[in-house]
């Protein structure tokens, strides 16, 4: 089979060093040149990001050469005379002179003479693999590049020498340069390997989210290590193995570093990687028959060299997990079940107070030793799940349920844990995959109350994934739970199914079937009250009469209060500030969020508390404090969850957000146009997706992705009140007089006050488009209703519709709406005399932002990046710039726009 190629094409998590590097660029252009030192670990991104900076340059009037230093022997100098042979091949040779000083101040004159004609930029790798020498050389020439157009960008690695070293004190002479700049690049950010992840895979394999998972946290941020171990395991998908192998990239590059260690200090870190990636002296020196000072040396020499850091006293943790990998791989099976064996036994014997159990679980299954590896890891199991520890607790649950027989009412049990601790933390596929294998299970062991409530979380995890059909794991078994005996069982599933029902729009099959069962009694199994009261609270959503729902929502609080399911209850109260939010109650949607943030950081739960706080987000941004919304977004953000109802949020919300205020960053953090091959999504994200599409100049795919969402109009209050909105802005007009047409409907339901708002603003766009005179008046009227609602943003909108333009921007500027100022800036430089072109054309709101930010500074890719559009967008409003203005080139457009 032949190898794929799994690389990120898109550039990831070094953006703002690239801006650096472009500043300094621009810098040295201007006669201000100096030297830049680009650190990192190897694998880190540091050859990506100057090939990124260097095909940015191509367009620049800059010449860029490139070099790399290499392992072994090279010639005198070699990387800094190979890129200047790049410019003047005969500056490539050199001669042997009187002194250093002279030497060097040949080559520092070749490079000189070329920035003459010129700005240079001279790119060399990897000069940790270079001499003193060279390097002294590069401190010359960087000295020299002060006050002329030349830029050096060197990259090194500093794990790679031990501080006696004579290399890194000369490295650290370099960095004393002084014009020298410092970048280090550092790991990923777990959003950034999530990023990355997605941008290697696409249009190549799809992988499961336990395997994204393992890979984000095996590369530790790694760019590198992550695209390897990615192409490792689609490879084992088409191969069996009894034990993962790293790639060999991988262990090349740890193997590198373990090289100069003598076979003793080998033989410790080879012990120390079977303990784990933490260990101590103490167990080390019960693992090994060797004295303790030899044990110490080893450590001590191999923290020189970076491989492993000392926390505490006597307490060591592996520098990086694959360094650890790696060693632990170089053993035999059998050699290591023995040392895993015996590293539990000592263990074991160890004081209760100092006994890890986690350790003890983990040892004793990687011995196989069944007896003890079901004992410890129950234990460890239920230690994690008492502090919250989700993944951990799954962990460890498998471990146990290995050594159990499949189809045993034990191993049941444990799976069942397992189903809701992937629940718990989110992973509804996963929970979906064990609850389906634990329901056939159960069935087979003849348990029907353990299978119902299975299969309950079967259906419910299968809707939270958006699959057809999710109420077949209940339809399967409805046969079997007629009798009288089994009456309790019968209303949960029916109660359930009703719910899901509900939940896709099937309303009419949803409340026949609540009719059938009649009022509840307080009797009634409490999972199917709270069934019931969810589908019922639905229902009244659905029909826009919030006044019912609220009643409906306060009998489920009540019953997961009395029954005490904090779990449930703090994603209750997140639902109902989402829906108060929706329908403009923002002083109740504000109580229920705070009770909801306050739950789930009480019971440190990490999903929920994301959910709670993306939710909040788009509190904050219907409120109009941008800022506060934003900040609220990235501490969302930082909490790493799938969860599908924080995902939504952040989407919807972060890229409205983002595009309100400018902020590229949280943009590309929120926006993910995958999310749109979901079609149950289009309604929830719709809104802000289809701004972005229309100031991207996609506006015929804004428009299809509106008539997608419009049948979510007609779900009154459970559709975000942006949506009809943005298909009176850009939809077709078809679908622009269906959603009129919905609006209408729903403005004399209990929520009129918001619905009579939107329909305003809703008929003052569609009197914008066509000019007709009553926009004004519309938009007037729906500044006073949306004033009266206390939403600032739509207030601003209706005034700017209304000609009350002063008004409008100073409410954008209050609430910090960077792109409506932009937008009325743009309108006001086009309207103005003095703007119409040489050849009589008018330049667009769209190409006098790119005509600004080309008179900034900015290049194409730059641009791109800050208005949100591709490269080929740029220059295609470039081109019809230049033929409006008559310009042939970038300057005399710069000139022009200094002058106006």
């Amino acid at each position: 089979m032949l190898a794929q190629t799994i690389v990120c094409r898109s550039f990831v998590g070094r953006k703002a060093e690239l801006a650096m590097l472009h500043e300094l660029r621009r810098e040295a252009s201007q006669g201000r040149g100096g030297l830049v030192l680009v650190s990192g670990e190897a694998g880190i991104g540091k050859t990506r990001l100057l090939a990124e900076f260097a095909d940015s340059l191509a367009s620049a009037r800059v010449r860029v050469v490139a070099s790399q230093c290499r392992q072994f022997a090279q010639r005198p100098y070699a990387p800094v005379l190979d890129a200047i042979g790049r410019i003047d091949p005969s500056a490539a040779r050199i001669a042997p002179a009187a002194s250093r000083d002279e030497q060097f101040e040949g080559t520092v004159a070749a490079y000189l003479a070329a920035t003459k004609r010129g700005g240079v930029v001279a790119l060399i790798e990897d000069i940790h693999w270079t001499d003193p020498a060279t390097i002294e050389l590069l401190a010359t020439l960087g000295t020299a590049a002060e006050s002329e157009r030349l830029l050096l960008v060197l990259t090194y690695r500093p794990d790679t020498f031990a501080e006696s070293d004579p290399m890194f004190a000369a490295l650290g002479r370099l960095a004393t340069v002084r014009n020298a700049k410092r970048i280090e690049l550092r790991a990923l950010s777990r959003a950034e390997v999530s990023e990355l992840i997605d941008g290697a895979l696409e249009g190549i394999a799809d992988l499961s989210n336990a395997t994204r998972k393992a890979v984000a946290k095996l590369s530790e941020g790694n760019p590198l290590f992550t695209e390897e171990l990615l192409k490792n395991a689609v490879e084992r998908e088409h191969a069996s193995a009894e034990r993962d192998v790293l790639p060999t990239t991988i262990r090349a590059a740890v193997l590198e570093r373990l090289a100069p260690l003598q076979s003793a200090e080998r033989e410790v870190l080879e012990h120390a990687a079977v303990i784990g990636r933490e260990f101590d002296v103490k167990l080390l020196e019960v693992a090994l028959d060797m004295p303790s000072k030899t044990i110490r040396s080893a450590l001590q020499r191999a923290r020189a060299r970076q491989l492993i850091v000392e926390d505490r006293a006597g307490e060591f943790r592996f520098r990086h997990a694959l360094t650890r990998e790696t060693i632990y791989e170089s053993f035999l099976d059998v050699q290591l079940r023995a040392l895993h064996r015996r590293i539990a036994d000592a263990l074991e014997r160890s004081p209760e107070a100092e006994r890890s159990i986690q350790s003890l679980a983990y040892h004793c299954w990687a011995a196989r030793d069944a007896e003890r590896a079901i004992a410890f890891g129950i234990r460890a199991a239920d230690e994690a799940m008492a502090v919250f520890a989700y993944e951990e607790a799954i962990r460890f649950f498998y471990y146990a349920a290995e050594f159990m027989p499949r189809d045993s009412a034990e191993s049941a049990a444990i799976r069942r844990r397992i189903v809701r601790a992937f629940a718990n933390n989110g992973e509804n596929a996963e929970s979906m995959r064990v609850a389906a294998d634990t329901a056939r299970i159960l069935e087979r062991l003849g348990d029907l109350e353990g299978e119902c409530e299975v299969r309950i979380e079967w259906a419910v995890e299968s809707y939270n994934l958006g699959l057809p059909d999710s109420s077949s794991p209940l339809t399967e078994i409805a046969a079997r739970v007629q009798g009288p005996e089994h009456t309790q069982l019968r209303i949960l599933l029916e109660t359930t199914h009703a719910q899901l029902l509900a939940l896709v729009g099937r309303d009419a099959e949803a409340r026949a079937i609540l009719e059938a069962i009649g009022r509840l009694p307080q009797s009634a199994d409490a999972t199917a009250r709270i069934s019931y009261l969810a589908t019922s609270a639905l229902l009244h959503l659905h029909a826009a009469d919030i006044e019912e729902y609220l009643v409906d929502l306060e009998g489920m609080l009540r019953i997961t209060t009395d029954e005490n399911r904090p779990v449930l209850r703090v994603l209750t109260l997140c639902n109902a500030a989402s829906v108060l939010t929706r329908v403009g109650r923002l002083e109740e949607a504000s109580r229920y969020m705070h009770q909801a943030k306050a739950l789930a950081l009480e019971n440190n739960y990490r999903g929920q508390l994301a959910i709670a706080l993306a939710c909040e987000a788009a509190q904050l941004y219907r409120s109009g404090d941008l800022a506060a919304a934003s900040a609220t977004l990235i501490e969302s953000l930082e909490i790493g969850t799938d969860h599908e109802v924080a995902r939504l949020q952040r989407a919807a919300y972060g890229t409205a957000v983002a595009l309100l205020t400018g902020d590229t960053k949280l943009f590309e953090r929120c926006y993910d146009e995958a999310r749109l091959a979901r079609h149950s999504q289009a309604g929830l994200i719709g809104f802000s997706y289809a701004e972005h599409m229309v100031a991207s100049g996609r506006a015929a795919e804004a428009r299809e992705l509106l008539q997608r969402a419009l049948p979510t109009v007609a779900g009154g209050d459970f559709a975000p009140f942006e949506l009809p909105l943005a298909i009176a802005r850009w939809g077709a007009q078809a679908d622009v007089e269906e959603a009129r047409a919905q609006l209408a409907r729903l403005e004399d339901l209990p929520s009129r006050p918001l619905r009579s708002a939107c329909l305003a603003l809703f008929d003052a766009y569609m009197a914008s488009r066509v000019g007709a005179p009553e926009a004004k008046s519309l938009g007037l009227a729906a500044a006073a209703d949306f004033e009266r609602l206390e939403l600032p943003l739509w207030v601003a909108d209706g005034l700017r519709l209304g000609g009350e333009t002063e008004r409008a921007r100073a409410l954008y500027a209050r609430i910090g709406a960077v792109a409506r100022l932009r937008d009325l800036e743009r309108q006001a430089a086009v309207a103005s005399p003095g703007e119409t072109a040489r050849d009589g054309g008018t330049l667009t709101a769209r190409e006098r932002e790119v005509a600004e930010l080309v008179a900034d500074g900015l290049s194409n890719g730059e641009i791109g990046a800050k208005l949100f559009i591709t490269v080929k967008a740029v220059e295609k409003h470039l081109g019809s710039i230049y033929r409006k203005l008559d310009f042939s080139s970038r300057s005399k457009l710069i000139v022009y726009m200094k002058e106006h």
